[in-house]
């Protein structure tokens, strides 16, 4: 099956969020299992001076935006997987390197635009779309519109994987004229969102199928407290919103090959693991202490992450003989907090601001406990993570965290983590206080670890329910999506 990824960023060209992981390791997935992925993203910045192989089409792409149109530079490149991407790029458009930020209804309205376009010039069609977060929301509708041209685009269906649903396209209703977006769709039942057009809404709406990273938060999705404006969309697609639990890339995330670690280690041999330890401990300028556990973050600073959570009860815990690595920045307050927290107690806590992707995976590999108190989890990705390299999720069981971490019993004869229910600092300090017992029963935390680490948490499990998802939306007409919400 030919399948079109449209994505706003993929590994390792570019990476702001997870979504470059996903639209990386699906494509190569589904390669494995015979399909022909293509991957269709934005060059951000310029091209010159990229550590990039890039092979630069003669020809530009001609985009309608509104009332002009947007000759764009077309480069092709391969991820290792073999998976062909194409790149496309336009001056005064696409010229910031940082993904997201002003302007961005331009950007991504080329994007969208884009890759029908050049499904035009290239006189073909994929059987399925497959749209990535919100940024990617507008190909159902500039696709409907092409099919009154091309009608070779008729039978292409589309599905939208919505990675982070607080994400969501919010622009002025002004954008529309300059997106090429006509102004009949700004309305309830289209675009229109409380006086703003909305893009994740409408491709919610549009798309064939809609897919959470999560069948938990799928469900959560549905009621108002998860849902936020948008549980009446997902309420009306019904059983066309699913939940699919995404998986972790062994190529990349895997400590028996990772080259950022100090040393390697695998569930059967984990003798390099206390290295990567007391190396995390060493770059993090903490007290070399083995019998002391280490917990680790590494992520937005904020109380949707639950961080307020970990600030409101951070002395009980840094008293307790724990070691604690934190990196991230967002919210100014709690990250004073964490700063001076780090200052009070310079050999158990350390803070950075900063961090760079081989630090990340440092963090997974020499910590014990990976803390993530998030209020929602649309799809658990770090905690994945974790458990690959064998750190103990201490975690909210909300959202995807219920689908991929199973709470530990009292013994820990079974589990794969901590969970704890309401976003409080006692219940967190309680599940904080059970991975410390866990970790003082030696032979417990080293039966618990072999297990975790050897839990398949890999993509293939995803790519065969995206498979199938694909195959019985080719097989069925499509069905309509136009009641007024």
């Amino acid at each position: 099956m030919d399948i079109l990824f449209v994505s706003p960023e993929v590994a390792p060209f570019v990476r702001a969020t997870s979504v470059a992981d996903v639209s990386a390791a699906l494509p190569k997935a589904l390669k494995a299992l015979g399909h022909r992925p293509h991957v269709f993203t934005l060059l951000h910045g310029p091209a010159d001076g990229r550590s990039l192989t890039l092979a630069r089409r003669l020809n530009k792409l001609a985009v309608p935006m509104g009332s002009e149109t947007v000759y764009a530079d077309v480069y092709e490149t391969r991820l290792v997987s073999g998976v062909n991407v194409t790149m496309i790029s336009a001056a005064g458009i696409t010229d910031r390197p940082e993904v997201y930020g002003p302007g961005d209804h331009r950007r991504y309205a080329l994007l969208a635009r884009g890759a029908i376009e050049w499904l035009r010039q290239q006189h073909t069609h994929p059987a399925v779309i497959h749209c990535h977060d919100w940024a990617a929301s507008l190909v159902p509708l500039f696709l409907s519109m092409a099919k009154a041209l091309d009608p070779v685009l008729a039978s292409v269906k589309t599905v939208l994987t919505v990675h982070d649903p607080e994400q969501r396209g919010l622009f002025d209703r002004s954008t529309l004229a300059s997106t090429g977006i006509p102004e009949r769709f700004f309305s309830p039942d289209e675009l229109e969102f409380y006086g703003k057009v909305c893009w994740l809404k409408h491709g919610m709406l549009r798309a064939d199928k809609v897919v959470l990273p999560s069948p938990t938060y799928a469900r959560e999705l549905a009621q108002p407290e998860a849902g936020r404006g948008l549980e009446g969309v997902v309420r009306h697609r019904g059983s066309d919103v699913v939940g699919i639990l995404h998986g972790v890339d062994f190529s990349v995330f895997n400590p028996s090959t990772d080259p950022h670690l100090a040393a390697r280690f695998d569930a059967e041999g984990t003798a390099g693991r206390e290295v990567c330890r007391a190396d995390l401990a060493e770059r993090a300028g903490l007290a070399a202490r083995p019998e002391s556990p280490v917990f680790a973050y590494v992520g937005p600073i904020d109380a949707a992450r639950g961080l307020d959570l970990l600030a409101a009860c951070a002395t009980r815990i840094v008293r307790n003989d724990a070691r604690w690595v934190l990196a991230g920045d967002g919210d100014a307050t709690l990250v004073a907090a964490f700063q001076e927290l780090a200052k009070r107690f310079p050999e158990r806590v350390s803070f950075r601001r900063e961090y760079d992707e081989a630090f990340m995976h440092k963090a997974f590999a020499g910590s014990d406990f990976w803390i993530a108190p998030s209020r929602r989890e649309p799809g658990a990705v770090s905690h994945l993570y974790a458990m690959r390299y064998g750190s103990l999720p201490v975690a909210r069981a909300s959202g995807a965290v219920r689908d991929a971490v199973v709470d530990c019993d009292a013994r820990f004869e079974s589990g794969t983590g901590f969970l704890f229910e309401a976003a409080d600092p006692d219940e967190l300090f309680g599940a904080i206080g059970r991975a410390l017992t866990a970790f003082r029963r030696k032979d417990a935390m080293a039966r618990l670890r072999h297990r975790v680490m050897r839990k398949d948490v890999s993509w293939d499990r995803a790519a065969r329910q995206y498979e199938s998802l694909y195959e019985a939306l080719v097989a069925r007409p499509r069905a309509s999506a136009s009641a007024a919400l």
